[in-house]
């Protein structure tokens, strides 16, 4: 049975999909099946047949992609002020009705090395779903609306995710799910992280937090106090600072709204981002080894 993963992203980031998608490629084992399920948001300028066409190298026996169009799924998802694409992760136990299990990945997110099978290989039992602990929401006073939306001990971050399809279906909360996308204004007064606050308020029942290296988000300690991050994951995981955690990262997440590859990350600073020029550095390394090749 192959590795199953999904990611949703708007056509405009199409090679930053191929970074992630590749670096799965080039990190899994030989005889590791993967089964990519792309829900891709087109832009006028691209459409499937584009998306396919630039995706196309990467395909082969052991890795599969199947893309489907993000629009068909927005008659089901009612947000304001925000792109109703992003919560399509909260409707794919009813998407994806034959899949048991699934690993999602958000867009801005690389595989640094090897290590997917041991996620995938995680067992589930009773859980929802395993992630990592969102250390920016944990540790920074501005999130508090989050937690008094979720109440949420194991409040999680969704960029990288080990779904468990099957029981989130069988005990009901797929339609739960799919009901509050579809009324999210009336269902939530406040909150700050949307689709990833409804998944901790509807999953914290039974989630598992797994170590930091399956989701490394050194690159948002912008939205914390330095000093408490470094003091809280040092405590969690015994790392001396937080580029020190790098070493074992199998998942980068370039979390928040600056990314490397925009040129308004550049203007940030230092004084705003103490590990900007690591970022930049990283990024650049990811981009020539899992770039697209013209």
């Amino acid at each position: 049975m192959p590795i199953t993963i999904a990611s949703v992203f708007t056509a405009d980031l199409l090679d930053k999909a191929y970074i992630l998608l590749n670096s799965i490629k080039q990190n899994k084992k030989p005889e590791t099946n993967v089964h990519y399920i792309l829900f891709i948001k087109y832009t006028s300028n691209c459409n499937k047949a584009f998306c396919k066409k630039y995706l196309d190298d990467l395909v082969s026996d052991d890795f599969r992609i199947s893309i489907l169009s993000a629009s068909t799924f927005e008659k089901n998802i009612h947000v304001k002020g925000v792109p109703y694409f992003l919560f399509i992760r909260c409707l794919l136990p009813n998407i994806l009705l034959n899949c048991d299990k699934l690993i999602y990945l958000d867009v801005d997110v690389a595989c640094v090395r090897p290590g997917i099978e041991a996620l995938w290989n995680m067992p589930m039992d009773s859980l929802y779903v395993r992630a990592v602990i969102d250390p920016p929401v944990h540790w920074c006073p501005g999130c508090d609306e989050d937690y008094h939306n979720t109440r949420a001990v194991n409040y999680f971050n969704a960029g990288v995710l080990l779904m468990n399809l099957k029981k989130i279906k069988d005990d009901g909360l797929a339609d739960v799910l799919e009901h509050w996308c579809a009324n999210w204004d009336h269902e939530f007064l406040h909150c700050v992280h949307r689709d990833q606050t409804l998944l901790n308020y509807l999953l914290k029942a039974h989630v598992a937090l797994i170590p930091f290296k399956w989701n490394n988000m050194v690159f948002g300690v912008s939205n914390v106090t330095l000093s408490s991050y470094e003091r809280c994951l040092v405590r969690m995981e015994g790392y001396g600072s937080c580029l020190d955690s790098l070493r074992d990262a199998v998942f980068i997440h370039f979390v928040g709204p600056g990314k490397p590859w925009n040129d308004a990350e550049l203007k940030r600073g230092e004084a705003v981002f103490p590990y900007l020029k690591q970022e930049l550095a990283m990024w650049k390394q990811i981009e020539e080894k899992y770039g697209k090749r013209e």
